[in-house]
């Protein structure tokens, strides 16, 4: 797990008796084929005070043991030491998925100017989660997007990108023939 964004989730558990307690620390990310993977890298017996220090000092020889690089959020319950561990490790929490907004991707309609420009630009930029939702769908029907696919949206934005600052010039203006000749649609064309 080297070289890709993997968030962690940690909790620490305690038996009822208080005797025995685990810390365990869990790795979520994309693999190649665009498909959510959620590994658990331990159940570290934890003999320690639950301090913070002693929690991130846990996690990061963990992840140097397992080579675990890449990391970029972390979740975990609201107990201080566990703020602390976050604070400590210096990684930006992720969003809780509570304070994510719901987002759709415009349709693209064959009369409407754009939309298909605008459609390709929030693929592009929803395309992890779109793949995380067909892999969470389980439907072996609908393919995720691959590397070519990404590849070629974005190409494509590109290309269609000066379309539509040239429309966005053109609507509302009265005079349309004159700001056709103008150099800049010359130059898309």
């Amino acid at each position: 797990m080297k070289d890709q964004a993997i968030s962690l989730t940690t909790d620490m558990w305690t038996n009822k008796s208080g005797k025995i307690s685990l810390l365990a620390i869990s790795a979520h990310f994309v693999n190649e084929e665009w498909c959510r993977k959620n590994i658990i890298i331990a159940a570290k017996h934890f003999v320690r005070r639950h301090t913070g220090e002693e929690m991130t000092a846990t996690i990061e020889n963990t992840l140097e043991e397992m080579s675990v690089t890449g990391i970029v959020g972390l979740t975990t319950d609201s107990a201080a030491s566990m703020k602390k561990t976050a604070r400590l490790l210096k990684i930006e929490q992720s969003l809780r998925s509570a304070n994510k907004k719901e987002v759709t991707i415009p349709m693209d309609v064959c009369n409407r100017w754009n939309s298909t420009y605008l459609m390709l630009l929030k693929l592009n930029e929803l395309i992890l989660e779109v793949n995380e939702t067909i892999c969470e769908m389980g439907d072996n029907e609908i393919p995720v997007f691959n590397r070519n696919d990404i590849i070629a949206i974005r190409e494509l934005c590109s290309l269609l990108r000066p379309f539509y600052e040239q429309t966005l010039k053109v609507s509302g203006k009265i005079d349309i023939i004159q700001l056709i000749a103008r150099p800049q649609f010359r130059s898309i064309i």
